[in-house]
């Protein structure tokens, strides 16, 4: 199968403009291809005037650090502020005059800064403002030439009428300013406080400044938006209208058919404590044992506990009866609850979807007939950190899938699975881990597909920096059908995301392991594949995603006696490019091609397509 699932509404790739320049995580997508790597050069080409264009002149204010401070607290110091139209181009401007910055929120102590105020206006000096991290009490910054920036007029009484909220307290400093960098990001301002605890051993406490100062009075300028984001909402929406061309509908070697579609894409989400960003809820893969292909890394929490609900449906505007992505709307209703303690956390998400899996060639049966699926996927997981290097944890996973066509006829069924595992911390970023996965899947109505699974596997996950996480596990796995007959082989899994620059983002993820049955006859397939990702913003508007992918299908078993056979082996490549516009901060456009080769040992599953997306997304 191939690994393009379009995602009407960029859920994976949120443009962000807080702490660390978050760029766009980018789709994973696949393959070298001359047709790909022409459509990009006719895209740069077409951007080039832009890029070409002789920088205006700017006016340039050079400021010295003198206390630890966000950038925030620089312009608002300085008498000026900025709002939502003139954000990104302030941000590419400063990026640009400072090479050497790569997190806005911590700047040290007699660092230099350079600020286009060109792109900033002066604000109201009677509106109160609280001047952010650490520095209720005085101004962080001193001008090189010229008088220092005044403070505006109202910033000691906004700062005494500020209360003091904590957050939490660590043992040691870098824990502690990665926790207030997260709690910036949502918008807030805070600061850090050295002290001693009841043992007299130094902790540093964490708190957020919550003013009570009256609000600027009618007909005052206020800042629409803060560099790090407005104040975190409950509540979220976008809609999304894609239109997307393909010349190969029914992924087949002959009688090729192109279509057009065109989708809307209402979806919203709710997040308690208040964040800006949705939560990440994968799509479900049906041929994967426990729905997922890979496991999730451990996603940022905020907050001790963190609720998130979400809401999503493709509504079909123009769809024909060769529309690959069906005539029916489809639909995915997700909800989750995270606690963290100190020692005991618990996850706990569930997943419904109503959605198409990709047309297989050679599986065609009317060219109305779509492999429609409903799959549901509940998830739960305890973990206990004892504070002596080790970690202990369990989950467990049930998925349930069930067909609506002909295609599918008799591949209905359930999973269920246990994962214990225990980490040992090497260091407080790299843990080293031993895992050990359970999983029985259960056909309804065809029983000799029934089997067990096993995986034991050892590896390494780290989080080096706010720019380096991942992990990598490998080992044994087993799948014991119900009848007596056994497959065993090795197992891998590698994910990484690093962000080589401010500007540019890589993600790498490779594995092995088992999917369930897809090609009729067949007992079960071994899946390797790899998916590579490079995003890169070119200006404060416009960024570029490069995507490569690569699968390797092996169908085992003509039965249940020969599972050490290949009865069908398959190669997909996939290469993509991805451009993307941003009007305004709420409004943004992008185009995607992606090209798509299946090499197969039968000929009847080969195919090649071209598929084309064009949308407009936005955000409220």
């Amino acid at each position: 199968m191939s690994y393009l699932k379009i995602q009407t509404v960029s859920d994976k790739k949120r443009f962000s403009l807080a702490i660390m320049l978050r760029m766009t995580e980018g789709v994973r997508r696949r393959l070298l291809s001359g047709q790909a790597i022409f459509l990009f050069l006719v895209c740069l080409l077409s951007v080039s005037p832009v890029l070409a264009e002789p920088a205006a002149q700017t006016e340039i204010l050079s400021l010295t650090v003198q206390k630890n401070s966000t950038l925030d607290d620089l312009i608002v110091a300085s008498g000026y502020g900025i709002d939502d139209e003139n954000l990104e181009t302030f941000l590419s401007e400063f990026m640009n005059l400072n090479p050497d910055i790569a997190y806005l929120s911590s700047l040290a102590q007699g660092t230099v800064v350079k600020i286009p105020v060109v792109h900033l206006k002066k604000i109201n000096r009677d509106q109160p403002v609280i001047v952010g991290n650490n520095l209720p009490d005085g101004n962080p910054v001193a001008a090189e030439s010229g008088a220092p920036p005044d403070l505006p007029t109202g910033n000691a009484t906004a700062a005494e009428q500020a209360e003091k909220l904590e957050m939490g307290r660590f043992s040691n400093m870098d824990t502690a300013k990665a926790f207030l960098l997260k709690l910036i990001e949502s918008g807030y301002t805070g600061g850090i406080e050295q002290q001693k605890n009841s043992n007299g051993q130094e902790e540093y406490k964490v708190y957020v400044l919550l003013s009570s100062a009256p609000g600027a009075e009618a007909g005052s300028e206020s800042l629409t938006w803060s560099l790090l984001g407005q104040k975190g909402k409950s509540i979220h929406a976008a809609v999304t209208l894609t239109g997307i061309f393909t010349d190969n509908a029914f992924n087949t070697k002959e009688n090729r058919k192109s279509d057009f579609s065109l989708l809307l894409t209402p979806e919203v989400w709710l997040n308690l404590p208040r964040t800006d960003k949705a939560a990440d809820y994968e799509n479900l893969s049906p041929r994967s044992t426990g729905g997922h292909v890979l496991d999730s890394l451990p996603g940022e929490r905020l907050f001790g506990y963190q609720v998130s609900l979400y809401y999503r449906t493709d509504l079909p505007l123009i769809a024909s009866k060769t529309s690959p992505y069906g005539s029916t709307a489809t639909h995915k209703v997700a909800a989750g609850l995270a606690l963290i303690g100190n020692r005991f956390s618990l996850n706990v998400s569930d997943q419904f979807e109503k959605a198409y899996q990709e047309r297989e060639a050679g599986q065609v049966i009317r060219t109305d007939t779509r492999e429609r699926y409903d799959a549901n996927r509940f998830s739960a997981g305890v973990a206990y950190d004892t504070r002596n290097r080790f970690i202990f944890s369990l989950d467990y996973v049930n998925f349930i899938t069930g067909y609506r066509s002909e295609i599918g006829e008799g591949l209905d069924r359930h999973d269920y699975g246990f994962t214990p595992t225990l980490r040992y911390r090497l260091t407080s970023k790299i843990n080293l881990l031993a895992e050990y996965t359970y999983s029985v899947v259960s056909y309804d109505s065809n029983s000799s597909l029934d089997s067990k699974e096993q995986y034991f596997l050892g590896g390494l996950e780290w989080r080096l920096t706010e720019k380096s996480f991942g992990r990598v596990k490998a080992g044994y796995e087993v799948k014991d059908f119900i009848h007596g007959e056994r497959y065993s082989g090795y197992s891998f899994e590698l994910q990484l995301e690093q962000r080589l620059t401010p500007k540019t983002q890589f993600a790498l993820a490779a594995y092995r392991k088992t999917n369930e049955m897809r090609v009729a006859g067949t007992a079960f397939t071994i899946t390797t594949g790899a998916r590579l990702s490079l995003s890169h913003m070119l200006t404060s508007k416009i960024t570029t995603a490069f995507l490569l992918s690569y699968q390797n299908d092996r169908h085992k078993g003509t039965s249940l006696l020969s599972l050490s056979e290949t009865a069908v082996n398959d190669d997909i490549y996939q290469a993509g490019v991805e451009v993307q516009y941003a009007f305004r901060r709420w409004l943004r456009a992008r185009a995607e091609y992606f090209f798509t080769i299946k090499e197969s040992s039968d000929p009847a599953f080969d195919y090649r397509s071209n598929t084309l997306l064009l949308g407009l997304t936005g955000a409220f």
